[in-house]
């Protein structure tokens, strides 16, 4: 399987790879790329194996996604395994050796066409009759010079599920915690922690929902770690943030994710 994506507008804007750094930043710079080259085996039972350039998003994209609300969207060059071979078990583990970043054709420096290094992401999910759990490690190598700030090392879980409490009635619930460390060649010597807790209603054609998210940083006697630390996942900030919504047709916390995007951006522009 293959897919080419082209991106053509007229950049009256800073892309971020331009030059026009005297005006706000739209991270979708002209590019034309082949963001999709794989090959998938699924000749064994319950299992499946993709080889190449692929989207692997994991989870809520949290930490491991093609960002696909920019304009390039983010693949990786690499080997995954899905295997599904026990009753509501699924184990997801992928080595990836490039990521092909959403700068494009001209990215350069700190803001890269493509990110060489030995990246491992293991992702491992049980369902319940009351939601999934899931277990994950991911591994960020950064070999390039220029970004090698975002080495780092990531584990965590997180449970999501829903509850039919009656005919016109469910509840919906997500917690996740994480702890991520700087990894490999990484100058920065840092340790935050990230969780999330989330809880809502569909009531009819009505989602009510809130949630509390807080994306830590190093504290105590450890230097700041860098705002950008690690290419195919979001970096931990010192921000929380708080939402509810009451609206027909709107996800539970839609609010508070459309608040976050900018933060979920894996190599992040700013």
């Amino acid at each position: 399987m293959s897919r080419a994506g082209t991106v053509a507008p007229l950049e009256k804007y800073f892309s971020g790879v331009n030059g026009k750094a005297d005006r706000p930043i739209i991270a979708d710079p002209e590019n034309i790329e082949l963001n999709r080259a794989q090959v998938q085996i699924t000749a064994l039972p319950k299992t499946a194996i993709t080889l190449g350039r692929q989207r692997i998003n994991l989870d809520d994209q949290r930490f491991v996604g093609s960002v696909g609300w920019r304009q390039n969207e983010q693949t990786f060059d690499s080997a995954r395994i899905e295997w599904s071979g026990v009753e509501n078990l699924k184990v997801d583990l992928t080595y990836a050796w490039n990521v092909r970043t959403i700068w494009g054709i001209d990215g350069r420096d700190g803001r890269p066409q493509g990110i060489d290094g030995d990246n491992v992401f293991a992702n491992i999910s049980y369902k319940t009759p009351f939601g999934t759990l899931t277990g994950f490690a991911y591994v960020v190598d950064a070999e390039n010079a220029a970004v090698v700030r975002n080495a780092s090392k990531t584990f965590g879980a997180r449970f999501v599920g829903a509850y039919p409490v009656a005919k016109a009635f469910k509840l919906n619930y997500a917690a996740s915690y994480a702890s991520q460390t700087d990894s490999g060649r990484n100058p920065n010597d840092y340790q935050a922690d990230y969780y999330l807790v989330e809880g809502g209603a569909d009531i009819g054609a009505f989602k009510l929902g809130a949630g509390y998210e807080v994306l830590g940083r190093t504290m105590g006697s450890r230097r700041p770690a860098s705002r950008r630390r690690s290419p195919p996942c979001t970096s931990f900030r010192g921000q929380r943030t708080f939402s509810w919504s009451r609206r027909p047709t709107a996800s539970v916390m839609s609010t508070a994710r459309r608040a976050m995007a900018g933060n979920r951006q894996a190599l992040s522009p700013t």
